[in-house]
């Protein structure tokens, strides 16, 4: 018996993993959104449309947090996010936080993203999303808060144009 090693093996095994993690999956999605005559798809396209005229109208009024912004290891740091959402309904997007360290530039490393919760209703098309930062090392920290599609049959949530940053 011969036993393969080296560079085919590694050929091989790359093969493998591209088909397991990206051509299987997305066999899986094709199917499911061409089933009941294309059902699925024409319902995601509408939804984009809608985003899309909606989209310049997504505001993110104010962020506040708890706190004094003096955090020990272990303490966890509340987000609220103010959302103006015009004509549009929580649930077709998503907010998140992006946090983690602060790097000597200002960046922030090895993020963590984490979904916000809608909170409530404030007034008309303002809504109110919380969440929270758990300080697990010590250090400078930072978080951005942004609104992305909430839509589950889209491919990946970064759909050019449908992005918004704090």
């Amino acid at each position: 018996m011969h036993s393969q090693t080296g560079p085919g093996l590694q050929h091989n095994r790359q093969v493998q993993d591209y088909t397991e993690k990206f051509y299987v999956p997305a066999a899986t999605r094709g199917s499911a959104m061409a089933a009941d005559g294309l059902m699925r798809a024409k319902a995601l396209a509408q939804a984009k449309d809608h985003l899309r005229a909606k989209w310049s109208g997504i505001k993110i009024v104010g962020v506040h947090t708890s706190g004094n912004g003096h955090y020990r290891v272990g303490e966890n740091m509340q987000v609220e996010a103010l959302v103006e959402l015009p004509d549009l309904d929580p649930k077709e997007i998503q907010v998140q936080l992006y946090a983690g360290n602060i790097n000597a530039t200002g960046q922030i490393e090895e993020p963590a993203t984490l979904v916000m919760e809608h909170t409530k209703l404030i007034a008309n098309g303002r809504h109110l999303f919380t969440g929270t930062v758990e300080c697990r090392t010590s250090g400078r920290h930072g978080f951005a808060v942004r609104i992305l599609p909430g839509c589950a049959d889209m491919a990946t949530p970064f759909e050019p144009g449908l992005i918004l940053w704090n």
